[in-house]
């Protein structure tokens, strides 16, 4: 009983503490400047300098995507209405190039600062960043708890809220790379409470739900952070105490959350599309004609990616060369550009010249940089291996919390296989996800800081010295 309501004094302490020391880093944020140091230098990500201009419309009337050339703004429902009657000619559906590669989820990141703000002339995602990583570490408090592995639990917390990495992408920069972080956290301390069940109940499916849910929202804010789902897979595949037949049942239903509320989403902004280019079109605006997807290709930064280790076929990570290259074999297609090393064709979808025409939009551009990635690497497989190989010792030397901490993985999965602690194991497999886009497309400039694994070994370690120091204690 005593240990029962100590540990429960502990847990409710270090909710405390957390959610004190957040509330602070977001106050102190707010007035102090956190060098970008630690942050990723490697993408854009969000692209804030252009998606804040879409935040205006949406916010006072659902309009989306739109934005205008006009510059004095009146920030109400009222004043967007007059906006569009006065200056209808202004209006535009796309502003540089980041509506047209869908991803449009990412809007929803502004809305907590434009309502308790009350300001979306400024916009920032730095609230909504906060609120959902604190979520996230709550729910690891809460998850290792229910599972009698508090301490362990403590330390994951502790280190991730303490990493200057999170600190400044959460609270300091407005972009989302700390959010496949937070959602990762969110689906780890939930998922906790299914670790003993013996049989499918309604938690299962209440859980996997949500957790599905929000790693369809997260894909659909970027494309990449789609890997968070692969770790909650991994969780439920390897959930101990349930046969195989109910494991396969809860990933065909999380698989199938997944796919569906993706698509919901992806319909949803869509009909915003039309309705909002119809309204435009009525007003005498500027509507965006040209190529949209769902989200950026991959070959791009495949190609770009190789830059990271390369020195043989002259790769960089750099949109330009890849442009530079697909060029000759482009115009061999009967392709005309004004090309003078920018990020797009030198060409337009209109005659304003507001909406130019990228690379990516030309039909045969990837197809392009995909022969050439696949030719170099099939004709030289040892120089591919060879950057899959530095890539692996980047993430494991300079993941956070500490560097060259990924290397004691190795230590604990060899040291939880003779132990044979599946817990460990699995709690080490699903932090790994998270550094698939780091092997798989770049591993420089930041790039790596995404990963969990770090972090897990690093608690684990701490768990580890804690019960040795406690053992050694007399008596």
């Amino acid at each position: 009983m005593k240990k029962h309501i100590a540990k429960n004094l502990l847990l409710h302490y270090s909710m405390c503490a957390v959610i004190a020391l957040n509330v602070l880093l977001y106050a102190a944020t707010e007035h102090i400047e956190i060098p970008s140091l630690f942050g990723r230098q490697d993408a854009s990500g969000l692209s804030h300098d252009k998606a804040q201009k879409f935040v205006y419309f949406f916010y006072h009337l659902g309009a989306f995507p739109l934005t205008t050339q006009q510059s004095e703004l009146i920030d109400s429902e009222a004043g967007a209405q007059q906006s569009i009657i006065d200056h209808g000619e202004e209006l535009m559906t796309e502003w540089k190039h980041w509506a047209r590669y869908g991803e449009h989820a990412r809007i929803w990141a502004y809305m907590p600062h434009a309502f308790v703000y009350k300001d979306r002339l400024k916009p920032s995602v730095k609230l909504f960043n906060a609120f959902i990583f604190l979520t996230g570490l709550l729910c690891c408090l809460l998850g290792f708890s229910k599972i009698n592995r508090l301490f362990l639990g403590i330390g994951l917390v502790g280190i991730i809220n303490l990493s200057p990495f999170f600190i400044y992408e959460i609270y300091s920069n407005e972009n989302i790379f700390g959010l496949a972080c937070s959602i990762f956290l969110i689906l780890l301390g939930t998922h906790l409470f299914l670790w003993k069940n013996k049989s499918i109940t309604s938690l299962h499916f209440i859980i996997i739900f949500i957790g599905a849910t929000l790693c369809a929202v997260l894909s659909e804010m970027r494309n990449s952070f789609s890997v968070v789902l692969l770790s909650q897979l991994i969780f439920i595949a390897c959930i101990p105490k349930l046969n195989w037949r109910g494991k396969f049942f809860l990933l065909i239903f999380g698989l199938c959350v997944f796919w569906g509320f993706r698509k919901t989403i992806a319909y949803y902004f869509k009909n915003k599309q039309v309705v909002t280019e119809q309204l435009v079109e009525r007003h005498g605006g500027h509507v965006y004609s040209g190529h949209s997807t769902g989200g950026h290709g991959i070959w791009h930064p495949i190609f770009c990616g190789l830059g990271d280790f390369d020195k043989k076929y002259g790769y960089t990570w750099r949109d330009q060369t890849a442009y530079a290259y697909s060029i000759p074999h482009l115009q061999n297609l009967g392709y005309d550009f004004d090309y003078e090393d920018g990020l797009h064709t030198g060409t337009y979808y209109d005659g304003s010249k507001l909406f130019y025409r990228k690379f990516e939009e030309i039909p045969e551009y990837e197809a392009i940089i995909k022969n050439k990635v696949i030719m170099d690497i099939a004709s030289d497989p040892l120089w591919y291996m060879l950057i899959l190989l530095k890539r692996l010792i980047a993430i494991c030397s300079f993941s956070l919390p500490i560097p060259f901490i990924g290397w004691f993985i190795i230590y604990l999965f060899y040291k939880f296989a003779r132990e044979k602690n599946r817990f460990g194991i699995v709690l080490l497999l699903t932090s790994l996800p998270l550094s698939l886009n780091a092997l798989l497309i770049y591993a420089g400039q930041g790039a790596t800081f995404n990963g969990v694994f770090g972090y897990v070994v690093f608690a684990f370690l701490l768990e580890s010295f804690w019960k040795k120091k406690g053992n050694a204690r007399p008596g």
